[in-house]
């Protein structure tokens, strides 16, 4: 027992010997990053051998400086911890003592590291403060927002002109034009043929309809949204950027970022010749196809069905000047004006039908018989004829591996299209960014922690913006599939609207991005659950059985959704 004793004690002495020489070089780094402060010289005067100039990094075969974010470079720090060690060694300091120290700098070290992050790479005189990939709605937006702040911006997009025809990004919830507003962008929704929104119209076949308005302000002022065609809406972001002093618009594709051990630095492109800029902080709004994002993300989106798109022009709809929902069977369709003379209607397909004749065949077999008689013909002609299909993609949004890296937009969150949340979200997350960045600056440590506080603060509006997009298109839709769902829900939740007041005052403000408390959230989703359950309170040998299945029906709904947006947290 003594020799397994000792044999276990020269071992602990052995790993604290290596941690300690391990962790005073650390220490050495950090004293010497914060104490030779005298001994600075410019980065121009550093041998070209020992800096890669292509990657600005340190060569840690010759590593005799380190540098601080405002690109002084410090040296003699392996000097430093040389000596150090030498003195340790010359001495001879007993056992005891190199196991106190081993374990004051690995419990010291690991919390600088913990709470500091990586020390800056250096910044060149010329260099943007930001860098931006990608000038749709997020990049423009969250451009905008920090350039006014003063930093200087650039942001790349391989192809300026903008694709008016593209079937998403085509409705605006009121909460998304009050964030417009304090971007200074809200006259980009002006003079694109716009259409006025008051709520949602939801159809029954076979049944009335029930409307559903945006509820007025306090002060008594109207509520709306817009809808409007997406390429027009981006066009005149773009104008905006390219106007402004303190944003510098490169048309090129970025080709990869630039890294140095977990930081990106920066990013590389082509113009006659491959060109590098280097930025403390790049932010990728490629959209929701994101080249980047397999390799910086570990999470990717999960396509559980397609929407169709079709325009539809000269029609009427049975509720101008609203987002119209028809209730088929198995998805609900929705439709609105994007412009006088022009209609999108968006139908949602199982994802076994992606292929576009398989799609042709289910929606003429499956839904054209569900909607009003009177679009049937046009439906019918547009299916065939000038159709679009794009997968409904769910994207939970997960930090990026890399420090000096964030992600926007659909490029990183991205939730059922049913509620029109998506461009809020975005123009939310630029007034976030642009009101934690103002005064930051931007160096590792501090985009750090700038990134952890915008994570912190966005989750008060985006969590229950995605939640009730999720939530109510499962609750408006029927699955076929194993019976899954059987409109019980949905039966519930229109019972639910027929009662007015705050019943439908509170999920509208909710669904118009007005009210983005995620508690009020849950209590309507449970209040239209437990409803649902008081509803069929038929007292017989079955009826806990019917309770235990409404009740079931809501939790599989709510609580995957709240887990991937970290509602708990």
């Amino acid at each position: 027992m003594a020799s397994l004793s000792v044999s276990i004690y020269i071992l602990c002495v052995l790993k604290a010997i290596i941690y300690s020489h391990l962790c005073i070089m650390v220490e050495a780094d950090h004293f010497g990053h914060e104490f030779l402060l005298d001994e600075k010289i410019n980065f121009s005067e550093i041998d070209k051998e020992t800096v890669e100039t292509s990657t600005v990094a340190i060569s840690y075969l010759n590593l005799d400086f380190i540098e601080n974010s405002t690109g002084v470079v410090y040296h003699k720090m392996i000097e430093l911890g040389n000596s150090i060690i030498s003195k340790i060694r010359e001495y001879s300091i007993s056992l005891p003592i190199l196991l106190f120290l081993g374990y004051i700098s690995l419990n010291n070290i690991s919390t600088y590291y913990k709470n500091n992050g990586t020390p800056s790479i250096i910044q060149k005189e010329g260099d943007p403060d930001v860098i931006i990939i990608g000038a749709g709605i997020a990049g423009c937006a969250v451009a905008k927002g920090l350039a006014d702040t003063g930093k200087k911006v650039v942001i790349f997009e391989k192809k300026l002109e903008s694709n008016i025809h593209r079937m998403v990004g085509e409705f605006l919830q009121p909460g998304g034009i009050k964030a417009l507003k304090q971007l200074g962008l809200e006259d980009c929704i002006v003079g694109i043929e716009e259409i006025v929104n008051y709520g949602y119209a939801i159809s029954i076949p076979g049944n009335q309809s029930i409307v559903l308005n945006f509820p007025n302000t306090n002060e008594g002022v109207e509520v709306s949204g817009r809808s409007f065609r997406y390429g027009c809406l981006v066009e005149n972001l773009r104008k905006k950027i390219l106007e402004h002093d303190n944003i510098q618009v490169i048309e090129k594709r970025v080709n990869s970022l630039l890294e140095y051990n977990d930081l990106v630095i920066g990013v590389n492109y082509k113009e006659d010749a491959q060109v590098e800029m280097y930025s403390p902080l790049v932010i990728v709004c490629d959209g929701s196809f994101s080249r980047l994002r397999k390799k910086y993300i570990d999470n990717e989106p999960v396509t559980n069905s397609y929407y169709v798109g079709l325009i539809l022009e000269n029609i009427v709809l049975p509720h101008r000047n609203y987002g119209n929902v028809f209730l088929t069977d198995p998805y609900p369709v929705l439709s609105y004006q994007i412009c006088e003379n022009e209609t999108r209607i968006l139908i949602e397909i199982p994802r076994d039908y992606k292929r576009k004749q398989d799609a042709v065949g289910y929606i003429l077999q499956n839904i054209v018989h569900q909607l009003p008689i009177y679009l049937q013909p046009e439906i019918v002609k547009a299916v065939r004829t000038n159709s679009r299909i794009m997968p409904i993609q769910e994207l939970f949004p997960v930090a990026p591996n890399k420090q000096g890296l964030w992600f926007l937009g659909d490029s990183w969150n991205m939730r059922h299209p049913l509620t029109g949340g998506g461009m809020t979200v975005a123009f939310k997350d630029a007034v976030l960014v642009s009101k934690i960045l103002e005064d930051a600056p931007l160096d590792s440590i501090s985009v750090r922690k700038s990134y952890k506080s915008f994570l912190d603060q966005r989750r008060s509006h985006s969590v229950s913006i995605n939640i009730l997009a999720n939530a109510l298109s499962s609750v408006c839709s029927i699955y076929n599939d194993n019976t899954k769902y059987t409109g019980i829900l949905r039966d519930a939740l229109l019972k639910y609207f027929y009662r007015g007041g705050a019943s439908v005052d509170v999920p509208m403000n909710l669904l118009a991005c007005l009210e983005s408390s995620r508690y009020v959230l849950l209590y309507r989703f449970s209040d239209v659950v437990f409803y649902a359950c008081w509803k069929d309170r038929i007292f017989d040998r079955n009826w806990f059985g019917r309770f235990y299945q409404r009740f079931k029906l809501g939790w599989d709904i709510f609580y995957p959704q709240a887990i991937g947006e970290r509602y708990f947290r």
